[in-house]
């Protein structure tokens, strides 16, 4: 059965202004590879498959510390090391380690 319309719509929006995010802002803050193409495809999980989208429009993902804790989303730039698909828990890292020079 294919996508209503109105959710196809959804999701070309959102990975099109994902691949803007991903590609200037992700690129400048060292996004890795994997949160890259998690934007990009439109908040489409790399394991399951599934579309994470919550009715506000924002990415309905799990925001981990560096110990594995979950915090809130606003606080993802600050504290968040890792995200995370609430449905099958597949888990990947928001920014690359920084190099020291």
């Amino acid at each position: 059965m294919s996508a209503s319309p109105l959710k196809s719509l959804l999701r070309l929006y959102v990975a099109l202004t994902g691949s803007i995010s991903a590609y200037t802002v992700g690129l400048l803050d060292g996004y890795t590879a994997e949160h890259r193409r998690f934007l990009s495809s439109g908040f489409i999980c790399g394991a399951c498959r599934e579309f994470l989208i919550k009715k506000t429009m924002v990415a309905d993902v799990l925001v981990l510390d560096s110990e594995g804790g979950a915090i809130p989303m606003l606080q993802a730039r600050a504290k968040g090391k890792y995200f995370a698909c609430p449905k099958c828990g597949h888990r990947w890292e928001f920014r690359r380690k920084k190099q020291s020079q």
